[in-house]
C-alpha cells in the first residue's frame, strides 16, 4: 500500500501561500479554467492506486466501470477511483502531477460540494476585485484542500470545513438509494 508523501509544515505553508495568492489573482484576472486534459502517464499513475485507501475516507478505491459520461441506468462507483485536483481547476489549479491525487468518487464530489458551499459562485466573481472576506474564504478553502491531502493529521486542518466534509459524505450516503432508484427507472425507459 503506497502512502501519499506527507509534507513538512514549511512545504505546506509554501504551497498554501503560493496557491492562495495565485488563485486570487487568477479569479480577479477573469482567466478561464484550464482544460481537463491530464497526461496519460499521470492517469496511469493515478489508476495504479486502485486497491489503495482513499486519502480522505480510508475506503479502498476500486476501478470505475465507465470512464466519462455514464450510460443510462449507471452511477459512478461510490469508491471508484478518480483524479482529484487538489487545487481545483476552476480556481486556477493545473494538471501537473503535483496537483493531482487519486481519490474515491464520493470524496471527490464532496470536496467539490464544500468548495461550492464556502466560496461564492465563481462565475459571478470571475474578473472582479475580491473583497477581504472572499479572499479569507479562498485562503481558508485552499489551505484545507491542501492540508487534507499533505498533512491530514495536522491540527492546522480547518475543523469546521472537515466537519462540513463529513456531513456532506453522510448526506451523500443518504441520497445514494434515491439516486440508484432514479438511474434504474431511467435505464428501464431505454
Amino acid at each position: 500500500l503506497r502512502v501519499i508523501h506527507m509534507m513538512s509544515e514549511e512545504e505546506v505553508q509554501k504551497l498554501v501561500s503560493h496557491w492562495t495568492q495565485y488563485c486570487i489573482e487568477y479569479i480577479e484576472s477573469g482567466r478561464q479554467e484550464k482544460k481537463k486534459k491530464i497526461k496519460l502517464s499521470d492517469r496511469v499513475d493515478i489508476e495504479s492506486h486502485i486497491g489503495d485507501k482513499c486519502p480522505t475516507c480510508a475506503e479502498k478505491m476500486v476501478p470505475q466501470s465507465h470512464i466519462g459520461k455514464m450510460p443510462p441506468g449507471h452511477l459512478p462507483e461510490k469508491h471508484g477511483i478518480t483524479v482529484e485536483h487538489i487545487v481545483p481547476r476552476v480556481l486556477g489549479g493545473d494538471n501537473r502531477r503535483l496537483n493531482l491525487v487519486a481519490m474515491c468518487h464520493r470524496c471527490n464530489q464532496c470536496r467539490n460540494a464544500i468548495m461550492n458551499e464556502v466560496l461564492p459562485h465563481i462565475p459571478t466573481i470571475r474578473g472582479s476585485k475580491l473583497d477581504k472576506k472572499v479572499k479569507v474564504d479562498f485562503s481558508r478553502y485552499i489551505e484545507w484542500s491542501i492540508r487534507t491531502i499533505h498533512t491530514p493529521n495536522s491540527e492546522k486542518v480547518d475543523a469546521n470545513l472537515s466537519d462540513l466534509f463529513e456531513k456532506e459524505k453522510m448526506e451523500d450516503e443518504s441520497r445514494r438509494p434515491r439516486m440508484i432508484a432514479k438511474a434504474e427507472r431511467r435505464a428501464a425507459k431505454v
